[in-house]
């Protein structure tokens, strides 16, 4: 499989999979660890689906097809419970790992997804298939049949920073506001894309290796959120680097000793004469993370007009005429009227017209 088509990111997937009849069958193709079977998942609680999450890979023909029954000198198969329940009410059923199963497993799968059924078993009409697929030079697969290919709506998913984030801060999600933040501020660590570059045997980022080390940092009372500002305990770093990896391990860290020297939304707007040396201390990069969480608290808090006059004196000591643009705009994406009229009110949206002329006018030379 080529890794040259045009990709796909997760919202735009659970969108389109969500208007895709229930005949018509999906497959998933994109790296381990991304969160495929997260999308399943959302598609299934969007239609009020039991989800029925198979890994064709671990599967032998009896989790398959089932075990043969002699009845009046005929052979017939048992039907297993999972195929069954699809049959007799509407399920999503989620096939991963298809292109790692063993020949068998996956002619058993082409019936499912070329007829809907198997051994005389057919599905309910308004049960929904999704297959997922490992690609890459990285993974020991099996080639699939183009005809096979032909059946499905077919989808290249590349996770995307901001799904990511959106998934993270929600409830789905609920992830330490640490790491959140540490992403934020260092994108590349969300996922290891050069998996060929990585060391045999050894751990590396990804979107479900951030939602494990969220949990079992939490499991063992080291949760980010609750020991940043301080060197963490010891068995803090190398939990993280069992997880994620021995470089990421290290950035995050320092990340987390370090976090008192990180600013948040409510620093900048109810605090800047106080915080204001402080930040101007940051990286560009630091801004930019600042001014996404500028556009997370305007979307979920009322503004007053000492925010606004804070935000204003933000920006006029630490953004250039992009950074500008990008404040305008993560305000206006937060939908919240009363804010954003207060926002245009101030002397913000004077700046930013200043700065689009400016650079206008310098094109223009």
């Amino acid at each position: 499989m080529s890794d040259a088509r045009p990709t796909i990111k997760a919202t735009d997937l659970v969108s389109v999979i969500r208007l895709l009849p229930p005949t018509m069958s999906s497959l998933i193709i994109g790296p381990h660890g991304v969160g495929k079977s997260e999308i399943a998942q959302q598609i299934a609680e969007h239609f009020n689906l039991e989800l029925i999450d198979r890994r064709l890979s671990q599967m032998t023909e009896g989790d398959m097809i089932g075990l043969p029954d002699k009845s009046d000198d005929i052979t017939r198969f048992l039907p297993v419970d999972w195929f069954k329940l699809g049959c007799e009410k509407p399920c999503l059923m989620l096939l991963d790992e298809f292109n790692r199963a063993q020949p068998e497993i996956m002619n058993a799968a082409f019936q499912i997804v070329y007829d809907r059924e198997l051994n005389g078993l057919k599905l309910h009409p308004e049960t929904r298939i999704i297959c997922c697929v490992n690609a890459g030079a990285n993974y020991a697969v099996n080639e699939m049949d183009a005809a096979l290919i032909n059946r499905f709506a077919v989808f290249n998913f590349e996770p995307d920073l901001e799904d990511w984030m959106l998934w993270a801060k929600g409830p789905r999600g609920n992830i330490d506001p640490i790491i959140i933040d540490f992403i934020r501020n260092n994108p590349k660590e969300l996922r290891m894309k050069d998996i060929g570059a990585q060391e045999p045997m050894t751990a590396y980022p990804t979107p479900r290796g951030w939602a494990h080390a969220h949990a079992c940092l939490k499991n063992g009372n080291m949760a980010p959120a609750d020991v940043c500002g301080n060197p963490p305990p010891g068995a803090f770093f190398h939990m993280v680097a069992s997880i994620v990896g021995h470089p990421t391990a290290v950035s995050f860290t320092k990340f987390v000793r370090d976090y008192a020297k990180v600013v948040t939304a409510e620093d900048i707007l109810d605090n800047w004469d106080e915080k204001a040396s402080m930040v101007k201390t940051l990286t560009h990069d630091a801004v930019v993370g600042i001014i996404e969480k500028i556009g997370d608290h305007c979307a979920k808090n009322k503004w007053t007009k000492t925010n606004v006059e804070n935000l204003e004196k933000f920006a006029d000591a630490m953004c250039n005429g992009e950074d500008w643009l990008s404040l305008f705009s993560i305000v206006t994406k937060s939908k919240d009227i009363a804010n954003i009229k207060m926002f245009h009110a101030s002397g913000i949206t004077k700046r930013i017209l200043e700065n689009v002329e400016a650079a206008t006018a310098a094109k223009d030379k």
